[in-house]
């Protein structure tokens, strides 16, 4: 659990703008999996729409969301540092 408190840490230094952004581009590659899965793809995963729905999002919500995931990368970069940084 500790991993994901310094990731959600980190997701917090981020500009407001970053966050966002990051945020529609894990609803974009989710809704591609979805797509490639075969699964039903939310009717209001285009760019905009989710750059709407984020924008009513605070931060710590944003932050809170992202953070499981960031967690992850830093586990991955830690077994296999040769792939460098995000």
């Amino acid at each position: 659990m500790d991993i994901v408190l310094k990731a959600y840490d980190r997701l917090m230094q981020l500009e407001w703008s970053e966050l966002q952004e990051l945020m529609v581009e894990c609803g974009q590659a989710h809704a591609a999996m979805c797509a490639t899965a075969g699964e039903d793809v939310d009717p209001h995963a285009d760019r905009e729409s989710m750059r709407a729905r984020v924008a009513a999002m605070s931060k710590e919500t944003l932050a809170g969301a992202l953070a499981p995931f960031a967690a992850l990368g830093e586990v991955a970069h830690e077994h296999h540092p040769e792939h460098g940084t995000h």
